[in-house]
């Protein structure tokens, strides 16, 4: 093959300087003479301007005279970034050579690259540090107990207390020392928590722990907890980029007491310090509070809402109850993540969860204004009775639920609105679900005509007998202030019943989903007509027909069991329910688990 040779000449550059250079199109070499005024560590640092990478630096000092490119001092090849680095402790003042190549089996000849190059004393590198005795780099401890030799991890934390105690380490791992005081900043959930200072500086590989700072409060619930160790940007350092340290950490919340909890702070940055975490899992930063211990011969079921204010979202997490730091506020039992300004709230069916302690978590999802709570056990309301007592949603409170004993079938309810400007929603939620959010509701928000002041006549598709819980709550921000009074009538269905009646063909609901084997398929229908619901593959291949008939105009529910048209069990994967009436159609996907 053939080859080219090149004879190449130095350039002179400036010491502790930035200059620009190029590598022209096929120049496979630039040569940089600079005079080091004073012997110890010198930094040669290389960026190409637009990312290319790889290139190569080598580094002759002055005792070279001839030889090959294995005769170099030092030798660097540039990151993903374009970035190349050198830290070489220079023996003597005088002329040196920093050499740039680049290889043409990294096919970079053919194009020009532009760098810049700085030449300078090597500056110190400061990092976050678990020194012996250390659990981590940064640790809080609910006491003030921790030694220079001995910080254990925290056994628990108490949120809404000023009652935390940080405990950080830091070590300059650079070749030079850190001259005057520099600053460890703490940041929780993004926002600065605390600074601490250290006047004296850093010798090289010095190891500096500082114990016991606080106390400090930390709201309760999961946040994330992280360190930079030149907080303000104090020092030039080796590398900007591995000055910090995040991890999360559960502080256990207030106990939640039973009606309206408000004027709480807009939650912290739900993904807040993410960028320092290591950890494969990560879970949004919330605040957190602690329910009561309930008792089920308070009602069959609770609940706890919460509403954010105007122009604001929070979303509404349950979880198990735990004062372990490193476990509580992650795994989610579950939750309501309803848009904008509106009310999410979270059910407990306690004749299939345990009547214990939870926590729950608020995060912010979008907006500046706090947000208010509200904790509720059931009451007991009879259908058969036909029309409820007058209940009262007073200022401040946001939901109400209700055990009402239904057996499968049809059945309509109306929720009369006597407050005059209230806005009032239902929800219908199956027994033997457990925790649930709002939108697994049986007949959802959607499900619901009536505005602010306004009636809500809706059907209930009832799949299976026991008791209900049915939730009555302010739809949003706009009416939590508001007294609130209403009766629900419930009536059975017949021909003659004039309802509010579904505005287009469409599936509602399918619960539960995931299942194993049946689900029931909630469907409404706007008029009278010839109704078709199937079950497909994702491949477009009819599994099951489900309804073929004529049905009447309102709320319908079919139960798939799992099985195709010849009665086989049909294999776990997603499929489609798709119904068609009136020229319209609607379909959903469901997932039929193992």
């Amino acid at each position: 093959a053939s080859y080219e040779s090149h004879h190449i000449r130095s350039t002179l550059i400036a010491y502790d300087t930035s200059v620009a250079a190029t590598l022209a199109a096929n120049q496979p070499m630039l040569l940089l003479e600079v005079y080091v005024p004073v012997a110890g560590f010198t930094s040669f640092v290389v960026r190409t301007n637009n990312g290319e990478s790889p290139i190569h630096l080598l580094w002759l000092d002055s005792t070279f005279a001839t030889g090959d490119m294995d005769d170099n001092a030092a030798a660097a090849t540039s990151d993903e970034s374009g970035l190349a680095r050198m830290d070489v402790n220079v023996a003597t003042a005088d002329y040196h050579c920093l050499v740039v190549y680049r290889d043409p089996k990294d096919g970079l000849m053919g194009q020009p690259i532009d760098i810049t190059v700085e030449v300078e004393p090597t500056p110190p590198d400061l990092i976050p540090y678990a020194a012996g005795g250390w659990a981590r780099p940064l640790v809080p401890r609910p006491l003030n107990d921790a030694t220079t030799t001995n910080v254990p991890l925290p056994g628990s934390l108490n949120g809404g207390t000023t009652s935390t105690y940080l405990n950080v380490c830091t070590r300059n791992i650079g070749p030079v020392a850190v001259s005057g005081s520099t600053t460890q900043r703490i940041f929780v959930d993004g926002a600065p928590l605390l600074d601490v200072v250290n006047p004296g500086g850093y010798v090289p590989s010095q190891i500096h722990r500082e114990i016991n700072h606080g106390p400090v409060l930390v709201r309760g619930g999961l946040h994330t907890l992280h360190v930079r160790t030149d907080g303000p940007n104090d020092h030039e350092e080796i590398w900007e980029t591995n000055n910090d340290f995040g991890e999360q950490w559960a502080w256990q919340g207030p106990t939640l007491a039973y009606g309206p909890t408000t004027g709480q702070p807009q939650p912290g940055d739900p993904r807040g310090g993410w960028e320092t975490l290591t950890a494969s899992e990560v879970w949004f930063n919330a605040d957190g509070f602690r329910t009561p211990v309930f008792d089920p011969g308070l009602g069959l079921w609770a609940g706890v809402a919460a509403t954010p204010g105007a122009s604001s979202d929070v979303n509404l997490r349950l979880h198990v109850a735990s004062n372990d730091p490193t476990v509580a506020f992650r795994e989610v039992l579950a939750e309501s993540t309803q848009p904008g300004s509106e009310t999410d709230f979270l059910l407990l069916d306690f004749a299939s969860v345990a009547a214990a302690a939870y926590d729950v978590g608020v995060s912010h999802a979008a907006g500046s204004a706090g947000y208010q709570l509200d904790l509720v056990t059931s009451s007991v309301l009879d259908p058969a009775a036909g029309e409820s007592p007058v209940f009262t949603l007073a200022a401040d409170e946001l939901l109400h639920v209700h055990d009402v004993g239904l057996t499968a079938g049809l059945q309509y309810v109306t929720l009369r609105n006597l407050s005059g400007g209230a806005d009032l929603a239902l929800a219908l939620f199956e027994p033997g679900q457990g925790a649930m959010g709002r939108a697994e509701a049986v007949v959802p928000a959607s499900g619901t005509l009536g505005g602010p002041g306004e009636d809500d006549i809706v059907g209930l598709p009832v799949v299976v007998d026991g008791t209900h819980g049915l939730a009555v709550y302010k739809v949003g921000s706009a009416d939590a202030s508001l007294n609130a009074q209403y009766t629900l009538e419930f009536e059975e269905v017949s021909d003659s019943r004039t309802v509010a009646l579904p505005r287009a063909t469409r599936i509602t609901r399918i619960q539960p989903n995931p299942f194993n084997p049946r689900t029931a398929i909630h469907y409404g229908i706007e008029r009278e007509g010839p109704v078709d619901l199937r079950v497909y593959s994702l491949r477009g291949v009819i599994v099951r027909t489900l309804v073929d008939a004529v049905r009447p105009a309102g709320m319908h529910h079919v139960v798939w069991d799992g099985t195709d048209d010849a009665g086989r069990q049909v294999s776990s994967g997603v499929y489609l329910a798709v119904v068609r009436a009136n020229g319209q159609q609607s379909a959903s996907k469901m997932v039929l688990i193992e």
